[in-house]
C-alpha cells in the first residue's frame, strides 16, 4: 500500500518488493536511482502517479539464503528451488492460490533456467532479466 500525494488510487497486481523501496524513495527526492548506485530494485514512482504498470517487471526473484531457497514469480506461477536438498516446487496461483499443491510432474527446466540466471544477476542486469 502507498499513499501520498499525486499517487493513483487502484488496485494493482503488479509484482513489486521492499527493494523497489529505495529507488522510488530516491526518485521521490529528484535523485537519479542508478547514479553510482547498483540497485537490485526500480522506482515504482511512475507506475504510482499516472497509474501505468505495463513496463513493469514480468518475473520476480525472492530468495532467503538462510533457509535456502528460491522463488521465481511470473505471472500466475510460483516457482520454488531448495538448494540444500535439490527439490522443487511449482504452483499455479490461479487454481491453487494457497499453494497446497505442488505440480510435481511438470517441466521445470526453463523455469530452473530463468531463476537460476536470476539468482546471479545484480542491479541493471538482475531488471533486465525481470523484464
Amino acid at each position: 500500500m502507498v499513499r501520498g500525494p499525486g499517487v493513483a488510487h487502484a488496485v494493482v497486481d503488479s509484482l513489486v518488493s521492499q527493494v523497489d523501496l529505495m529507488p522510488t524513495t530516491l526518485d521521490i527526492a529528484g535523485l537519479d536511482p542508478d547514479a553510482g548506485r547498483d540497485l537490485d530494485g526500480r522506482s515504482m514512482l511512475s507506475g504510482l502517479t499516472n497509474g501505468d504498470w505495463s513496463s513493469w517487471r514480468r518475473r520476480m526473484l525472492v530468495e532467503n539464503p538462510h533457509l535456502g531457497w528460491a522463488m521465481l514469480r511470473e505471472g500466475a506461477i510460483a516457482y520454488i528451488e531448495h538448494h540444500r536438498n535439490t527439490e522443487w516446487e511449482l504452483y499455479d496461483l490461479v487454481r491453487d492460490r494457497h499453494q497446497l499443491t505442488s505440480r510435481r510432474h511438470a517441466d521445470v527446466r526453463k523455469l530452473s533456467e530463468r531463476l537460476g540466471r536470476l539468482r546471479q544477476a545484480s542491479g541493471i542486469t538482475l531488471r533486465a532479466f525481470e523484464d
